[in-house]
């Protein structure tokens, strides 16, 4: 079952059901479920945004696990409810997936841009611009177990807050990015004391005292950072990659951000004995030479496209290949998911009808010849030949011709009796 949502909607979310936003809308409160567990609930966003209202105590759009798509949010004169972590989305402890979502809230202390606190979620191809207070994460907020892919953040990140997932996070994050400053004791992917897994992200916001261009202070746990970069510039005792006190395992990571008193290009001041660096290293300024030399997926040619990295010049910075894919997607999808409905209905439409018309009308001209043959091939083409045999025995009635000769013989004979 489809349903369209306007300003008359009634807000109660029915298992089993597709929701179509039809128009930007404003909401003083977020939906409710009928059914807590959000069973086969979509909502397609069709590229539209939901504004938070005059609501200083919002608890999430979704409090089920709704699978949701290509829909913003923003906030007028509303904040996060303090206190229970939601993020700008989906409420806190709420799992369910997001798609080409965008957050331009200000994420409060705990809270998340697309997902609250303790979220198992998945979020694909999603963005927030809101700046983050502190323990937050532009995309999951603190103690995540979700995922993020594709994911990026350039809202200002608070103290041991995060670009992507908030402090105390366990998910995994692959081929995410942050441009923002990083707070004391953050991180661009990862906050204060993860214990996560980052592939092929990277970090260009400076970055605090103690803080980590891709994970925070004091992580926990069997942390993994692979094939990463930064190139933020990194506050006292911070780290290009992860922050003061690293732990874990650190693979093919690059650093080009300036460094200051205590601070390291890969870790940062005080690295726990367990840490384990594989093939990583740092230089004064980006260089393409160096960063083949430490990062994998990159372009053969500058510019280039490389099956991670893409080049957009010589000795400037790589940028996410699948980024690049994927905005180009978010605007197609954005752009397209709208008349995600028309076109289909219209296209199966359009198609009947051309089938139709170019038949009829073509049956004049190249249809009927063809269609004559092929499914008449005894009766058209015999049928017409003997008619046509017919009337060329009608020329046999040139007996009129004999008859006109007797006649003129009878004159003749009349003529040479007058005569004699």
């Amino acid at each position: 079952m489809a349903v369209n949502v306007g300003a008359t909607f009634n807000g109660v979310l029915v298992k089993n059901t597709t929701y179509n936003l039809t128009s930007n809308l404003n909401l003083s409160t977020g939906f409710s479920c009928s059914d807590t567990s959000g069973t086969n609930i979509v909502f397609n966003g069709n590229g539209f945004t939901i504004t938070a209202v005059s609501n200083p105590n919002w608890n999430g759009l979704f409090p089920c696990d709704v699978s949701v798509n290509n829909l913003g949010m923003d906030s007028s004169g509303s904040s996060l409810k303090a206190g229970d972590g939601p993020g700008w989305f989906f409420g806190s402890r709420i799992d369910g997936t997001a798609t080409n979502c965008t957050n331009k809230g200000p994420i409060g202390e705990d809270g998340g841009g697309i997902f609250g606190y303790a979220s198992n979620g998945t979020a694909l191809r999603c963005s927030n611009s809101g700046a983050i207070s502190k323990h937050g994460g532009g995309i999951f907020g603190p103690n995540a177990r979700g995922t993020a892919t594709n994911c990026y953040n350039t809202g200002v990140i608070g103290f041991r807050a995060s670009g992507i997932m908030g402090n105390y996070s366990n998910g995994t994050a692959t081929n995410c990015y942050n441009t923002a400053a990083i707070g004391e004791t953050g991180g661009g992917i990862y906050g204060y004391q993860a214990n996560g897994t980052a592939v092929n992200c990277y970090n260009t916001g400076a970055i605090g005292v103690g803080a980590g261009g891709i994970m925070g202070l004091n992580p926990t746990g069997n942390n993994t950072v692979i094939n990463c970069y930064n190139t933020g510039a990194i506050d006292t005792d911070g780290g290009g990659i992860i922050g003061a006190g690293a732990k874990g395992t650190i693979t093919n990571c690059y650093n080009t951000g300036t460094i200051g008193s205590g601070a390291g290009g890969i870790v940062g001041v005080r690295p726990h004995s367990a840490i384990i660096t594989n093939n990583c290293g740092s230089s004064n300024g980006w260089s393409d030479s160096a960063a083949i030399q430490y990062l994998t997926g990159f372009p053969i040619m500058t510019p280039g496209t490389g099956e991670i990295w893409t080049s957009v010049g010589s000795n400037i910075p790589f940028v996410l290949t699948i980024n690049q894919t994927t905005t180009t997607t978010t605007t197609t999808t954005t752009t397209t998911t709208k008349p995600t409905t028309t076109p289909i209905t219209s296209t199966t439409t359009t198609t009947t009808k051309p089938t139709t018309t170019p038949i009829t009308s073509t049956t004049t001209t190249t249809t009927k010849p063809t269609t004559t043959p092929i499914t008449s091939t005894t009766t058209t083409p015999t049928t017409k030949p003997t008619t046509k045999r017919k009337k060329s025995k009608k020329p046999k009635k040139p007996k009129k011709p004999k008859k006109r000769s007797a006649l003129h013989a009878r004159l003749l004979f009349f003529a040479t009796r007058v005569q004699k």
